[in-house]
């Protein structure tokens, strides 16, 4: 998502909320959902992509502009109208991650658990 956005997106819309296990389209493709429902097994799987638009629905509203965010991070920053601004950041790996937000002379430092999203979001 964060190639999208950095490359002039000013939507994203996800295509599939859930699909049954392993994950096929009624098309025959093998693609991603939010949410996996595995009948066999009678379970419900909330995938990554899942978290990810919990955390930007709750935090990015209607006419919010994408902040800069460094490149090697897995980051995405938004202003919101209200001036509100809000970083969505995630660790992929399997190690716990530090990542540090600067903005204005404002600083904060955070620990990251492995396959994780977290929202920091302050009024600017």
């Amino acid at each position: 998502m964060k190639h999208y956005f950095s490359n002039g997106i000013n939507s994203y819309h996800y295509w599939n909320m859930i699909l049954p296990t392993p994950g096929i389209s009624p098309w025959g493709w093998n693609q991603n959902s939010m949410v996996s429902i595995d009948k066999k097994k009678q379970t419900v799987t909330y995938n990554p992509e899942f978290y990810l638009m919990k955390h930007l629905g709750y935090s990015v509203r209607t006419g919010a502009y994408r902040l800069e965010t460094p490149s090697d991070k897995n980051m995405l920053a938004f202003i919101n109208q209200d001036g509100t601004v809000s970083v969505i950041a995630a660790n992929v790996t399997d190690t716990e991650e530090t990542m540090s937000l600067e903005m204005e002379g404002q600083k904060v430092t955070l620990t990251l658990p492995p396959h994780s999203f977290h929202t920091v979001s302050w009024k600017k």
